[in-house]
């Protein structure tokens, strides 16, 4: 087996983990994979890049409880938006929820249906 297949497996096992986690722990309204594994690009050291989209206002305490409560073998990070920041947000090209939107992967909660190398897992 090669080192991406196992690389791949490694990844794709811990952003099941953390979307569980994060579903199960914070009832999120949404959460979409961004960079470069919504992009199919995998290396030994990549991270995982989540969009949280939360249904309360208190994102800093929030964000600090994820970080230390959700359990994951892989590295990750998490943008936070509340509901009414997302939408705002979403409207204006130049923002980086715009480019989230544009770019990412729906693990959670989204309109869209998820596609590519992510989607084959969470369909």
């Amino acid at each position: 087996m090669t080192l991406l297949i196992i690389d791949q497996r490694k990844h794709i096992d811990a952003l099941r983990s953390i979307r569980k986690q994060l579903v199960k722990k914070y009832d999120p309204d949404k959460i979409i994979l961004f960079g470069s594994l919504a992009k199919g690009v995998i290396h030994k050291d990549s991270d995982l890049d989540l969009c949280v989209i939360i249904k309360t206002n208190h994102k800093r305490s929030l964000l600090q409880d994820m970080y230390v409560n959700i359990e994951s073998d892989i590295s990750f990070d998490i943008v936070l938006y509340t509901k009414e920041e997302w939408e705002e947000n979403i409207k204006d090209p130049t923002s980086f929820a715009y480019k989230i939107l544009d770019e990412g992967e729906f693990l959670y909660g989204g309109e869209q249906e998820v596609y590519g190398l992510v989607g084959k897992i969470f369909k």
